[in-house]
């Protein structure tokens, strides 16, 4: 079963990156989240995706990251 996930985020990039780059760092990072947990958790996790966007060497700060317009865990379904 395919569920769609949405990550928003206000981020600040560094000073000689693009917003591009943030965008394309924090997708290579969700991604391989999400490859790891295919089949071990059902749930992702806030945390999780605030230290893939915080550890992008594009992004200077940022804030208000959601999940599916949310702040807080998103649990998928077993089905």
């Amino acid at each position: 079963v395919w569920k769609e996930v949405e990550i928003s985020a206000e981020v600040l990039p560094e000073v000689n990156s693009s917003i591009e780059q943030v965008k394309q760092e924090i997708e290579s990072g969700v991604l391989n989240l999400f490859k790891k947990i295919a089949f071990e958790d059902n749930v992702i996790r806030l945390s999780q995706i605030n230290n893939i966007v915080y550890n992008s060497p594009s992004v200077s700060d940022y804030a208000d990251i959601k999940i599916n317009g949310v702040t807080e865990n998103l649990v998928l379904s077993d089905v």
